[in-house]
């Protein structure tokens, strides 16, 4: 599946130009079809379409951004670091050329906002990789940066949903890293900033969509949160980024027959998808089991354990799997006792 939390964390770092952009109308509509084509998971097509992007002096972080920001995309959603080095030496040279803007240019809105987006996207892929503390002190300096774009520019809608999706999920997880300075449990503050900076329908209010969506299902608003889902769901139709927050949100609400309907075609866009390493495959297969299994459908729940113990991932993939599989042996179990019995 699209890691949860790290996938939130996107609506941090993803960003589309505005109507008052400094860039060009023909660079404003390259930079809305690639985000486009990523949520669509075209993926080879978006980084096609950024490479596009012109590389005037004045702006050579922006290529190096985006191509970035579709790696880490593309990653997340296939669960594979199979483009770990080329991300870091997207994102480090954005970071770079953005650094070198200010010094040359001085403050800007726009230069604080990319780069701010782009050490933020560092901190999260360090973060999803198992190096914490690197990684959030990237993204805090990250934030640092989009609070600097508010401060030049108090209506900068886009950079306020970054800052309320880091503040709601660095106050989640407070309670491990509150040794740390710079984090602080700012939960209610984050989500009310997100709310409000969608109202003012900001260009990336997509990203905001998805980052409210994570936020309300972690905190247990399953009706809110598959509200949300769904609105996304009917402007990107089979984003599999919409895709598991809906399912997931039925699969709570123990809508078991509705939530069979979605991981089903989950299952099918996985399967298909150029990228399968197994462990998508393995918890969507997993959601299917427990739901056939709560309807009393043993024989369908059957088929998806006896999927699982026979999936050949890759191999950095079988310890991720380990529960899967030990759910699938209980889950067969039980399902061959009903059927006999």
């Amino acid at each position: 599946m699209i890691l949860r939390y790290s996938f939130i964390l996107a609506g941090i770092i993803a960003s589309l130009a505005s109507a008052n952009s400094p860039f060009s109308q023909a660079a404003d509509s390259l930079i809305r079809r690639g985000i486009d084509q990523t949520y669509e998971m075209a993926y080879d097509s978006a980084l096609a379409t950024f490479e596009k992007l012109s590389s005037d002096a004045e702006w050579t972080m922006l290529k190096p951004f985006y191509r970035a920001a579709t790696l880490q995309s593309q990653m997340m959603d296939y669960e594979s670091n199979a483009w770990k080095d080329a991300f870091f030496q997207s994102i480090d040279l954005a970071i770079l050329e953005g650094e070198k803007l200010l010094k040359t240019g001085g403050p800007d809105p726009w230069t604080c906002f990319y780069l701010g987006n782009a050490y933020a996207y560092k901190g999260l892929f360090q973060v999803r990789d198992g190096s914490v503390i690197p990684g959030f002190i990237n993204a805090h300096k990250g934030i640092g940066f989009l609070q600097e774009t508010m401060e030049l520019d108090s209506g900068f809608a886009d950079a306020a949903i970054g800052i309320g999706s880091y503040q709601y999920w660095s106050g989640r997880f407070y309670r491990y890293l509150s040794w740390l300075p710079f984090i602080r449990d700012e939960r209610k503050q984050g989500v009310s900033r997100i709310e409000d900076a969608l109202q003012k329908n900001p260009f990336s209010f997509w990203i905001g969509l998805n980052s409210l969506g994570w936020i309300e299902y972690d905190r247990k608003n399953y009706h809110r949160a598959l509200g949300l889902f769904k609105r996304g769901l009917s402007r990107f139709p089979g984003s599999r980024y919409f895709l598991w927050g809906v399912a997931d949100c039925l699969f709570k609400m123990k809508d078991f027959e509705a939530c069979i309907s979605v991981y089903q075609d989950l299952l099918g866009s996985i399967q298909s998808a150029p990228l399968n390493n197994g462990y998508n495959e393995a918890e969507c297969r997993r959601k299917l089991m427990k739901a056939f299994f709560e309807l009393g459908r043993y024989k369908e729940a059957l088929l998806h354990c006896q999927a699982i113990l026979k999936l050949v991932p890759d191999p950095e993939i079988e310890g991720r799997i380990r529960d899967h599989r030990r759910e699938a042996l209980e889950i067969r179990d039980k399902a061959l006792k009903k059927i006999g019995g």
